[in-house]
């Protein structure tokens, strides 16, 4: 059982049903609304070890979410994606059965 459980709609969009999320990509999806246009990532968030993963399913359950690619430096210079939620999202939590 998931103790996250969201169900998303989208304001001003009459034509879009309301999806539920649960799970870790229900926890990846209220980060993303929460950061607005920061957006997530692996470095900022780092306790979401699958971000690519949950992108991947939030993206085909139909949400526009657009990935940028940023360097870092650090003890560990490379590359990352910052993930940023494109659509205007309401989240109403829902209890877990």
């Amino acid at each position: 059982m998931s103790k996250w459980i969201y169900t998303a709609s989208f304001p001003g969009h009459t034509d879009r049903a309301r999806v539920t999320v649960k799970g870790r990509d229900a926890w990846a999806l209220r980060l993303l609304v929460q950061r607005g246009e920061r957006g997530c990532s692996p470095v900022s968030e780092p306790t979401g070890p699958r971000w690519s993963s949950y992108i991947h399913r939030l993206r085909r359950a139909g949400f526009s979410i657009v990935s940028i690619h940023e360097s870092h430096k650090g003890e560990f210079p490379g590359r990352h994606v910052r993930y940023v939620l494109r659509d205007r999202v309401e989240l109403a939590r829902m209890e877990a059965r």
